[in-house]
């Protein structure tokens, strides 16, 4: 008879820790400012590499860039505080090819409460650029003031709307 209840009962148990255990455990904070800093310093960065930080869709999302590569993390709140939350890799500027006057790239992303985003970005080459758009099949979708003074990056962040990457484009707005 033990033999048959002994597996059962080791099932139990395992299911029943696995259950209970806490399965984040990231740091959390009191401020949203906090969480950032602590951020920056698991990812290695300076506030000087923060390109934006860019409240939108009533999620805060912090734009970084480290050795010309650009990453996004959000920063998530609930009742235990604020945390860094950073769901993809860190994406390269095509560096290369500066006879163009802007580059740009753009790829996906997901907050930790699931909302889908596409990030579009590149590096500016072309100081008299003042003003660039998103385009989503030759409509504007947003406008983006540019001053290159500042950084040479720019990024548009967009709610994934079954928006298609191939279907969308950056143009100099004069």
């Amino acid at each position: 008879m033990w033999k048959i209840f002994a597996p059962i009962l080791l099932v139990i148990i395992v299911v029943a820790a696995y259950l209970l255990y806490d399965k984040d455990d990231r740091e959390w904070y009191s401020t949203e400012k906090v969480a950032i800093d602590h951020g920056l310093k698991i990812e290695g960065l300076q506030e000087s590499d923060i390109v934006s930080i860019d409240k939108s869709f009533e999620e805060t999302f912090v734009i970084f860039q480290k050795d010309m590569k650009i990453g996004v993390a959000t920063i998530s709140k609930n009742d235990k505080g604020f945390s860094w939350y950073r769901s993809t890799p860190y994406a390269s500027y095509d560096t290369a090819n500066q006879a163009f006057p802007y580059t740009y790239f753009g790829f996906d992303l997901q907050s930790e409460f699931g909302n889908k985003y596409k990030l579009f970005s590149g590096i500016i080459y072309n100081k008299n650029i003042k003003k660039l758009g998103l385009f989503y099949n030759n409509a504007l979708l947003q406008e983006r003031e540019i001053d290159t003074n500042i950084t040479p990056i720019y990024y548009f962040l967009v709610k994934d709307e079954n928006y298609v990457n191939t279907n969308m484009q950056v143009k100099e707005i004069k």
